[in-house]
């Protein structure tokens, strides 16, 4: 093999074929050092042999206590990113615009009045307005109006509830442990979303 050898007896580089096939002329000149095969740059002529340099010392392991510090960063990290994703997944559906709620509330209101009176006497305009197009009798529909306004409320209860559970996830011992409780969170939370469409 021929080598580049500085002017100070240390290979600067090793060519592995013919110099002048691989290189310019006037860069393949500088080739003209014969160093045996497995000679590396940076090996130093002693005596009348090249000797490579020391390979680079091994890296140290970290020890236990990098090692935890890194765990932990992580999982403050997962930990962290978890909350804000359960926190931002309610808020979108609190947000969700409510253009009809003064509309259901009023519906409610006189549902809960014609029950009240046992479903007899005078239906209150508001159900009325939803039952004779529904085609249901005017107590079928105070029936439905409560119990649909009821599935709200209990669906934002188990929102906060839900919510509430990412404590879970800030107490997890472990990434797996975080991360198992904000996937059991989140596809809750995505199940009342859904049913709330």
């Amino acid at each position: 093999m021929k080598a580049w050898q500085d002017p100070i007896g240390t290979i600067r580089d090793v060519c592995q074929s013919d110099p002048a096939e691989s290189y310019h002329p006037d860069i393949a000149k500088l080739y003209s050092t014969d160093v045996p095969d497995g000679t590396v740059n940076g090996a130093t002529l002693i005596g009348t042999e090249w000797t490579n340099p020391a390979p680079p010392p091994a890296p140290i392991p970290p020890t236990s206590e990098e090692i935890a510090a890194v765990t932990e960063s992580t999982l403050i990290n997962i930990k962290d990113t978890s909350v804000k994703e359960i926190d931002s997944a309610v808020i979108a559906i609190y947000e969700r615009p409510m253009v009809f709620s003064k509309e259901y509330e009023a519906r409610e209101l006189a549902a809960n009045e014609y029950k009240a009176a046992g479903y007899i006497g005078e239906v209150p305009p508001r159900l009325l307005g939803f039952s004779t197009p529904s085609g249901l009798t005017p107590k079928v529909a105070a029936d439905l109006i409560l119990t649909q306004a009821a599935g709200m409320r209990s669906a934002l209860d188990s929102l906060s509830d839900l919510r509430m559970r990412k404590y879970e996830v800030l107490r997890a011992g472990t990434d797996t442990e975080a991360r198992s409780v904000h996937t059991e969170i989140m596809s809750a939370i995505a199940a009342i979303a859904k049913s709330l469409d």
